[in-house]
């Protein structure tokens, strides 16, 4: 004998006979509380608006993060500080474990005196990642610290809980027109009006920046112009120069695209 439980889950067809079907063979098995629509998972907030237009928004979360870890921190920014955090890390920081604490010792003597427990912060911020893809990498390369973070790196968590007191993570949008989204207008200006923008994915790579001599990578997947696929990354190769560490990240961003095709063309053609 045994329970199980599920906090939420989402399920969505263009087919209302397989939908009910679904529907009624869980509940034979499972007392469910079914709802017409979704508002909310993961703490995303889920808006449809007359357009047709499907947002995604964790502002509600972040400010919740932001007041947890700064709760004496000013409402009003002054102009300095919309300047000083207008990006997520300082402009010279650079994420490297040769700052990192010697001891556990030192750890606890850093979070007394920051008033923060650095791998509680960096894991609330890590969740907020789902849509704060601006952020991505300052949030990436905190969490590779978490084991012994030195006052370098507890400089640049709390700025990064700065700037996201002034910048928090817009909504994810996904246009039911996207000829009419940002992204269109974006490659028309840039001279690839030819390019269809339902499916687009975008990468890049920094050069031998991380401890080991690799290079980070990233990449960015968008679907009717709102992001479905995002990641920070260190490839495996060490790259021998610029060109290699695009090639390499270039790699995995797209294997990372192929799997989402997959799955995108299985729910539009199913086994056909």
């Amino acid at each position: 004998m045994f329970s199980w439980f599920c906090d939420n889950f989402l399920i969505a067809s263009t087919d209302a006979i397989i939908k009910n079907k679904f529907k009624t063979a869980l509940s034979t098995c499972f007392e469910i509380e079914w709802k017409p629509h979704a508002d909310w998972i993961l703490q995303v907030r889920i808006q449809q608006d007359a357009n047709g237009n499907i947002s995604l928004d964790q502002h509600r979360y972040a400010n919740s993060v932001v007041g947890q870890y700064l709760p004496t921190a000013s409402p009003t920014p002054s102009p300095t500080d919309l300047r000083k955090f207008a990006s997520p890390s300082p402009t010279n920081m650079v994420w490297t474990k040769a700052n990192s604490s010697k001891t556990k010792t030192d750890v606890v003597d850093l979070e007394t005196e920051y008033g923060f427990r650095f791998i509680e912060a960096i894991g609330s911020l890590n969740f907020l990642s789902n849509t704060a893809y601006e952020e991505l990498f300052a949030i990436r390369a905190a969490c590779k610290q978490r084991h012994l973070p030195g006052c370098l790196h507890f400089q640049a968590l709390l700025h990064l809980l700065h700037h996201l007191r002034w910048n928090s993570p817009q909504a994810l949008i996904y246009y039911r027109n996207v000829t009419k989204s940002p992204l269109a207008a974006m490659l028309q200006e840039a001279g690839h009006a030819a390019v269809d923008p339902s499916f687009v994915w975008f990468c890049d790579s920094s050069f031998d920046n991380c401890d080991d001599f690799s290079s980070t990578g990233c990449h960015v997947g968008l679907l009717q112009g709102g992001l479905i696929n995002f990641s920070s990354f260190v490839p495996n190769p060490i790259a021998a120069s610029s060109c290699e560490s695009e090639t390499n990240t270039m790699t995995v961003a797209v294997m990372a695209s192929q799997q989402s095709v997959m799955i995108y063309c299985d729910l539009l053609y199913g086994n056909q």
